[in-house]
């Protein structure tokens, strides 16, 4: 059965970090923060990056740095973005969305000293932006879209460029009641395509549980 890109990035991450065992199915490390139990996700112990954080550069540029005198050997890694994070959580409150709480994360490739065993530097691929937001009923599908679409709203205000990395990322909800919590994921590309095709409410939540928006 041919794996798509989303979950084939899901099981790599997750087998960077050594994490598979712990894991059923295709879920992203940083979804274990989203787990009932679990800290919310301005708690999560994920490194910033320094030189995304107001160093002297413009953020494309030093998103790409790499030496070119070392041996290098690439993996996949996530760095939390405070700066970004801290962005998006005004936008939200300037949009009356403060019952929500953001996260923004930037996946990409650590470059590994081989000889040393140690993380030279960093290259943005994307900005992936989670959310967390408590609702009334989580099942109240027509009000769960309604949210997700104000969640685009604000995410478009940060397509690449402003965010790191050159690619759109990833967007995914957690929806959390008394009783439950209901997750959504899908590629930002997909999630924004659907909102400006007119989706709205239980059509686009529909259209992204499905993952073809």
């Amino acid at each position: 059965m041919m794996i798509g890109r989303i979950e084939k990035k899901v099981l790599q991450r997750v087998g960077l970090i050594g994490l598979a065992a712990v894991l059923t199915g295709c879920r992203f490390p940083v979804e274990l923060f989203f787990a009932p139990d679990s800290p919310p996700p301005s708690q999560i112990n994920t490194a910033p990056l320094p030189s995304l954080q107001g160093g002297s550069q413009p953020v494309e540029n030093e998103a790409t740095l790499t030496p070119t005198s070392l041996p290098c050997a690439y993996a996949w890694a996530e760095q939390s973005l405070p700066d970004l994070t801290a962005e998006v959580q005004r936008a939200l409150d300037v949009a009356g969305l403060n019952r929500v709480e953001a996260l923004a994360v930037a996946y990409g490739e650590n470059c590994v000293d081989t000889l040393n065993n140690q993380v030279v530097s960093f290259s943005v691929m994307e900005t992936d932006f989670y959310f967390t937001v408590v609702v009334e009923d989580t099942g109240n599908r027509e009000a769960l879209g309604n949210l997700i679409y104000q969640l685009l709203l604000i995410t478009e205000q940060f397509p690449p460029g402003k965010a790191p990395g050159p690619n759109p990322g990833l967007l995914t909800v957690l929806f959390q009641d008394e009783k439950q919590n209901v997750q959504v994921r899908a590629k930002l590309v997909d999630a924004l395509a659907a909102k400006t095709r007119g989706l709205r409410g239980s059509a686009l939540l529909e259209a992204l549980q499905a993952g073809h928006p």
